[in-house]
């Protein structure tokens, strides 16, 4: 559902969850027991040090050379969001120690990668402190974001939560795909019949389909449509899809629910839709 966006693993004892930030989006507030209670130290914020105000002094966070340490978190909104973020949570108290940066290499995660080989002493070193270090949790959030727990069950948890969002575009295209499998060969037909009529050559998808099944969608040779074919799907579908495009949120739901897809938000949809 989320595809390449989003990945997870384990090493070392730790079950990690890494992709784009907006596939992560909110996995904080909606597990907030990965940091309330517990001591974090904060090694960057929008790509540097975090400098405490006087408030946050009170408030009982210090600082250690470059690291800012709260020793009692109470909320998940008290901690720093500004892109660039680091965090270390520990059970109690943070180990006296320096900590090396990671969140500030673009494109970082817990992986070496075959087509980027300079990137494996970064991920050694990495994964030789989280070992030193041995925090609850790791979070950092920059080009993408990484989150490291040693809880099985909260990697589960957060792993569901980051699956069942679907961008709204993705969402149009699932619903398509499911009610292309259930058109008849009469709504073939109709549909396709429809499509003769209609002037699609605003739809930039208009131009992907193929020659012939374009020429075929043209008045003039209507009658050659074979509407039983597969080679009129993507036809069918981009159809579907601009139906679909008005669609409310409350009904894409619906149907993915229906198609047996465990999605329950929908990101960057609109408020309200015309189709039920």
């Amino acid at each position: 559902m989320t595809g390449e966006l989003l990945e997870r693993g384990q090493r070392d004892g730790y079950f990690w969850l890494f992709g784009d930030v907006g596939e992560l989006d909110g996995i904080l507030d909606h597990s907030s027991e990965l940091v309330v209670g517990k001591t974090v130290v904060v090694t960057a914020t929008d790509s540097g040090p975090f400098r405490l105000s006087r408030r946050q002094r009170e408030a009982g966070w210090s600082a250690v050379r470059d690291l800012s340490i709260c020793s009692a978190v109470e909320s998940v909104v008290d901690l720093p969001r500004c892109g660039f973020d680091e965090w270390y949570v520990f059970e109690s108290d943070a180990p006296d120690v320096d900590i090396e940066v990671f969140v500030n290499l673009g494109g970082f995660g817990p992986e070496d990668l075959e087509d980027r080989p300079y990137w494996k002493h970064h991920v050694e070193r990495f994964w030789e402190q989280i070992v030193e270090l041995q925090p609850a949790l790791y979070f950092g959030e920059g080009a993408c974001l990484l989150l490291l727990t040693r809880d099985e069950e909260l990697a589960e948890r957060c792993w569901r939560y980051a699956t069942s969002v679907l961008e709204w575009t993705a969402a149009i295209d699932l619903v398509a795909r499911s009610a292309l499998l259930e058109l008849s060969a009469i709504a073939r037909g109709e549909m396709l019949e429809s499509m003769v009529y209609e002037d699609w050559r605003g739809d930039p998808n208009w131009a992907r389909l193929s020659q012939p099944v374009r020429k075929a969608l043209s008045e003039e040779s209507a009658d050659n449509i074979d509407v039983g074919s597969a080679v009129y799907d993507d036809a069918l579908l981009l159809s579907l899809r601009s139906r679909l495009a008005k669609a409310s949120r409350e009904y894409l739901l619906r149907q993915l629910e229906e198609s047996g897809y465990g999605i329950t938000r929908l990101k960057g949809a609109p408020e309200a839709g015309s189709a039920d």
